[in-house]
């Protein structure tokens, strides 16, 4: 089986199957990440589609080939964020280095995330509490497994800014877990504790069916 960078030179040097392959690989994550994001199935599909064909094009653009994973991604989120321009809020604190002590990794008990009913509660919570720049930094962080430095780049904004939506993220949950708790006398409690961010976005992907879409290019040429 051919490596992400064999497959992507290969496909650099015209392999459409090798792209085929790529998409393959790929597109369980970029549909996780845009219907995250959006909340919509049919612009999901969209965008899924654009990014493909985007990634097709400038696919002598990337450097190094092994970062296919992550500079896939980082196409699809930025094509998100730009489809919801206009339709989300910002807050000012999202582009701010906070400077308060770091706060730990959120750990909850397994059943609570495993569980449908219960994850869909805390997933709610997330929607409520974080910024559309603070749960599209969580998700490439947590799911998709790009680090501080590649998130930047993939972002253009600073590692700084990176951290710092990080660690809000985290403060903000904590405390919006905390309220959750007080308000409806449902205590997390649990034997087996597992990360919070990176299980419940693992286990909603697992839930969801990737739709068949086919790519079409420019040129009229169809891709995966």
């Amino acid at each position: 089986m051919k490596t992400i960078k064999e497959l992507v030179s290969s496909a650099k040097s015209g392999n459409k199957k090798s792209f085929d392959k790529l998409y393959e690989l790929t597109h369980n994550d970029v549909w996780y990440n845009c219907l995250s994001l959006l909340k919509d199935e049919e612009n999901a599909k969209d965008i899924m589609q654009e990014t493909y064909i985007t990634a097709f094009l400038k696919l002598d653009t990337l450097n190094d080939e092994q970062k296919f994973c992550g500079w896939i991604i980082s196409i699809a989120v930025n094509k998100c964020k730009n489809k919801l321009k206009g339709k989300v809020e910002y807050w000012i604190d999202d582009e701010v280095l906070i400077t308060e002590a770091e706060t730990d990794e959120l750990m909850l008990p397994e059943e609570y995330i495993t569980k449908t009913e219960k994850r869909k509660v805390l997933l709610q919570i997330m929607e409520d509490t974080l910024s559309f720049n603070q749960y599209q930094t969580v998700l490439m962080f947590y799911f998709d497994e790009m680090s501080i430095s590649e998130i930047a780049q993939g972002l253009e904004i600073s590692e700084g800014t990176v951290k710092s939506r990080l660690n809000s993220s985290r403060a903000k949950m904590k405390t919006a877990i905390e309220d959750y708790e007080k308000k409806s006398g449902d205590k997390l409690h649990g034997v087996v504790v597992v990360p919070f961010f990176t299980t419940i976005f693992k286990e909603e992907a697992k839930s969801l069916a990737v739709p068949n879409i086919t790519i079409k290019l420019p040129n009229g040429q169809t891709l995966a």
